[in-house]
């Protein structure tokens, strides 16, 4: 027997489900956001150094990819769904933070 066939013989019957389209500039904003939130994690609290100053330069380089992440974020936020794009805000959030009161707070040390 055919399931189709089951499940009109009971009375009802199945609605193909509507899938929603992924909310590419979400999708954007977090792996730019994560990378701007774990490659100064990485290259600080593992101490990743290639050569003298590199740590720094890495920091900067991957934490200023927070802000355009942020950025993309809040308006994947305007658009369903909205999952990703809120995990990239927060990551966001944090790797700006961290670019911008704690990177300058462990040099000046």
């Amino acid at each position: 027997m055919n399931p189709h066939e089951a499940l009109s013989a009971a009375g009802k019957t199945l609605q193909p489900t509507v899938t929603c389209p992924p909310n590419r500039i979400g999708w954007v904003g977090f792996i730019l956001s994560a990378v701007g939130f774990l490659g100064p994690t990485v290259f600080h609290y593992f101490h990743v150094e290639v050569f003298e100053g590199a740590t720094c330069a890495a920091v900067l380089f991957f934490g200023f990819w927070s802000f355009p992440g942020l950025i993309l974020s809040f308006v994947g936020l305007l658009k369903k769904p909205r999952c990703v794009a809120c995990l990239g805000f927060v990551l966001g959030l944090f790797g700006s933070f961290f670019v911008i009161y704690v990177w300058p707070m462990l040099y000046m040390l």
